[in-house]
């Protein structure tokens, strides 16, 4: 298993030990990390990522039990995996003539 070492403020807002908004968070950080635990975000959007050695000893407990095999599935569920209800059909839409000409009644 891969442990996730890397956080962006957006996944540390709001945890055990960070302030709530992502401002605060980021000062937070910001004060605490060495210019070793921070690197630019690979991940579409760019922005920051902090070592988890650079977060309070409180948000680091909370996160290290997050990635705990037996609180987090080893497997993404699929569609397959999920029953979903039935959508009720109602009226006519989507039901047309097939040949991809719109068809309009006179009234």
């Amino acid at each position: 298993m891969d442990d996730k070492t890397w956080f962006s403020i957006a996944e540390l807002a709001g945890l055990p030990g960070m302030p709530s908004s992502k401002r605060r968070s980021k000062d937070k950080v910001e004060r605490l990390a060495k210019p070793t635990q921070i690197r630019q975000r690979q991940d579409r959007g760019g922005g920051k990522e902090y070592h988890i050695s650079s977060l309070p000893a409180e948000t680091q407990s909370h996160l290290k039990k997050q990635g705990e095999p037996d609180q987090e599935h080893s497997q993404p569920e699929t569609k397959g995996d999920v029953d979903y209800p039935e959508r009720p059909k109602t009226g006519n839409r989507g039901q047309g003539t097939g040949n991809g000409q719109l068809t309009i009644a006179n009234t």
